[in-house]
């Protein structure tokens, strides 16, 4: 699956069932109404990322392909102290960029912990071209 079959996927679940649960008057003109019941709030949005954010405890920079923040904040206001999940995604599976993607998940979930200090753990996951692998950080590191 390719990235922008991701976000094609991404892009039909929210105009299913997100935007219902947030309670947006406009409504999907490609897809039917499914959920009636709104019973349960949303409280997250999810962000597609392009470009690169300064690293705060680094030297560096570093960018995350796809997060979820809180429903509160304005669509370009995305930094760590607002990140909820963070996810990366490739099409290639080999064990070089499965590292090197876990690296970056691992660096930005960091980033949380330094933008949001009483944070106690994030979740995260990696999507390869036909596998999902999900991922909880707290500050001693990475478990899945």
């Amino acid at each position: 699956m390719t990235e922008s079959k991701i976000w094609d996927w991404l892009t039909f679940f929210e105009e299913n069932f997100l935007n219902q649960l947030n309670g947006r008057t406009t409504r999907s003109t490609k897809y039917p109404i499914v959920i009636e019941d709104k019973g349960s709030l949303l409280r997250g949005r999810y962000c597609r990322t392009n470009r690169t954010q300064r690293a705060q405890e680094s030297t560096g920079t570093t960018q995350i392909d796809f997060l979820v923040k809180s429903i509160d904040i304005q669509n370009d206001d995305v930094d760590w102290k607002n990140m909820n999940v963070g996810a990366e995604f490739t099409v290639s599976p080999s064990t070089p960029i499965r590292k090197k993607k876990f690296l970056q998940l691992s660096r930005c979930s960091c980033e949380a912990y330094c933008a949001q200090p009483l944070r106690r753990f994030m979740h995260g996951f990696l999507m390869f071209k036909e596998e999902f692998e999900l991922w909880v950080f707290d500050r001693s590191g990475a478990y899945s």
